[in-house]
């Protein structure tokens, strides 16, 4: 179904979230095994991706809804889990901050589509997950990218 390959998307992200100094570990694919770094960690994957229309020129728009889950490392985070919480609450406002503001998308990456202009806004839920039998505070974010041919790759 895709004229554009998820992999350049979910790449990009990773790459991005990579230079973050708020994130100690980043990852594509969901972890086995909990993070052994100190401070935020975050898993990349793809959760669904959809044409959203055709462009003139007959190319597709794409969204590709990138799934970002951000790990609160509690143990290594503060010394009271309020601590822990304001941690992970500051560092995703700071993400999705860079996202609609300073993000250079390179590639077929066009914007990302914040308020869901042709889908689902970028969102995010909070919850907690067991990894390898230790318990995360966790962000789950919805980063749709808008992807099609009318952007100009970057170097």
């Amino acid at each position: 179904m895709a004229a554009f390959d998820p992999t350049t998307t979910i790449r990009k992200i990773e790459s991005f979230i990579a230079s973050r100094p708020e994130f100690s570990d980043v990852m594509v694919g969901d972890p086995k095994a909990p993070f052994t770094s100190k401070g935020l960690g975050a898993a990349i994957f793809m959760d669904s991706q959809t044409i959203a229309e055709l462009m003139l020129d007959g190319n597709p728009l794409e969204i590709h809804y990138v799934a970002v889950r951000v790990y609160s490392l509690d143990a290594f985070m503060g010394e009271t889990p309020d601590e822990w919480e304001l941690q992970l609450l500051r560092a995703v406002g700071l993400l999705q901050a860079a996202l609609w503001g300073d993000f250079d998308l390179g590639g077929t990456l066009r914007t990302i589509d914040l308020a869901g202009e042709h889908g689902r806004p970028m969102s995010v839920e909070y919850g907690y997950v067991d990894v390898g039998g230790q318990m995360h505070r966790v962000a789950n974010m919805i980063i749709p990218c808008m992807v099609d041919s009318t952007v100009t790759p970057s170097q």
